[in-house]
């Protein structure tokens, strides 16, 4: 479905002049703020990519939408993370239009922050910064509306939107606990709190995990000058090259100029599932083959691999652990493999952690790395803990799991009807939330006509 007849998405009555010059833009700007204020229809907790994409799909379509934000600013969930964060996919692929010329092919997360701001701007999207929810929202059954408190700076405020879109990103940082945390007397922090590895030039340094992040944070701490650098892989990790990921995943079989939209329509036109099949049935054996050197290089220095999210579920590639587990256990690698096979990040293999003392960390098997500093690359716990925000109540009326496949092959909850009236979740990278953005913004118009 692309639009519903007589309301399609357009914003073409905005010819710039704003009752025959009487008065300014800013005052028309102004004005639409404070009705969506005063009645948002629809209120939007998060103002990440996937928030301000779908608060812009509604603003075409007529419907007022309210986006809060926790940070101070627009990109700030990008712009405070760890110094040398890229993309990991290129600029075509992850920008929520064709990428403009300015931009790398990778863009760093500075720049990515700023082109977030930017867009609100471009957007005129109504956006609460310094914001979060103080209190449980609660849903009127026989009002169909919420009643959400908002601790807005200094002042709470309480709003009645018809509906309610979680756009909170990934969850929470993971942190496990182990014996003897508080014993350990160097720097000790999960990686998403990773600032500055030149103030740990020429120490010892131990990365607890072997994802994108870790990969990211081990590659930094070797280019400023760390002493050692070890990562711990616990299990196994899928690691696909970006030059192979590129060749097979993210180029356009379009000439450029293209529209994006024609370009999203041809990506998303296969279902989730057959493209699953697609890699169960040699597709991801065909990938392999590309990296092989790679591949063969990080095997012979004991780094473990896989493409099967379970041992004998078959391989599913990359593809299969971001449908299913939001890229968990992934490596696209931009050059830490590299170092890896050099040696210049040491592996420890397949031992979980058994306690940790005031100079390092002990395993299970008995053995010990000394470190002076300690990054937990975890990941994070998943948008699909929900209690916190939610409450048992309503978290109860839910699906158990948000994204992931279901039996018909499509992603869980998201951008669809989560199971709770007028809850919605829009979670993902760029170029889902770009696409399916519109296709949720249509849901809630039909519901707003009363055809749906």
């Amino acid at each position: 479905m692309q639009d519903l007849v007589g309301h399609e998405e357009s914003l073409a009555d905005q010819h710039g002049l704003y009752e025959d010059r009487k008065i300014t833009w800013e005052e028309d700007v102004d004005a639409r703020f404070r009705a969506i204020e005063a009645d948002p229809t629809v209120l939007i907790i998060g103002g990440g990519q996937s928030g301000l994409m779908t608060a812009a799909r509604l603003r075409r379509l007529g419907i007022r939408a309210l986006i809060i934000e926790k940070n101070a600013h627009v990109g700030d969930s990008w712009r405070q993370r760890y110094p040398n964060l890229t993309l990991h996919t290129p600029a075509d692929h992850s920008s929520s239009t064709h990428a403009s010329s300015t931009f790398p092919k990778y863009i760093p997360k500075g720049k990515l922050a700023n082109f977030l701001d930017s867009y609100a701007v471009d957007h005129e999207l109504c956006i609460w910064l310094s914001s979060r929810v103080q209190s449980t929202p609660v849903y009127d059954s026989s009002s169909a509306r919420w009643t959400v408190e908002v601790q807005r700076g200094d002042r709470t405020v309480f709003l009645n939107p018809k509906h309610v879109v979680l756009a909170t990103g990934s969850g929470r940082p993971r942190i496990p606990t182990w014996n003897g945390m508080d014993e350990f007397q160097g720097a000790l922090y999960h990686s998403d709190f990773h600032k500055d590895a030149e103030q740990f030039r020429g120490k010892r340094v131990v990365v607890v995990g072997a994802g994108n992040a870790s990969a990211d944070i081990c590659h930094d701490f070797v280019a400023h000058g760390a002493a050692e650098v070890t990562m711990v892989q616990r299990s196994a990790t899928c690691v696909v090259s970006s030059s192979t990921m590129e060749q097979t995943h993210f180029k356009s079989p379009f000439p450029d100029g293209t529209p994006i939209e024609e370009y999203d329509f041809h990506t998303n036109s296969l279902p989730l599932a057959f493209l699953l099949q697609l890699n169960l049935s040699g597709g991801a054996q065909q990938i392999k083959m590309l990296d092989k050197e790679l591949h063969e290089g990080l095997s012979k220095v004991g780094f473990n691999l896989t493409w099967e999210l379970s041992p004998g579920s078959g391989e599913v590639g990359l593809l299969g652990f971001v449908f299913n587990r939001l890229a968990a256990g992934t490596m696209l690698d931009i050059g830490c493999g590299k170092l890896i096979i050099e040696g210049r990040v040491k592996i420890k293999q397949g031992q979980d952690i058994s306690h940790l003392d005031k100079d390092g960390i002990t395993f299970k098997d008995g053995s010990k790395l000394s470190a002076d500093v300690i990054v937990l690359a975890y990941g994070l716990t998943g948008s699909f803990s929900l209690v916190a925000l939610l409450g048992n109540e309503i978290t109860e009326q839910l699906p158990p799991k948000v994204w992931g496949l279901d039996s018909e092959g499509e992603l869980n909850q998201i951008y669809r009807p989560s199971g709770h009236p007028g809850l919605w979740f829009a979670i993902g990278g760029f170029s889902i939330s770009r696409f399916f953005s519109k296709h949720l913004g249509l849901q809630i118009l039909a519901r707003e006509l009363g055809i749906a």
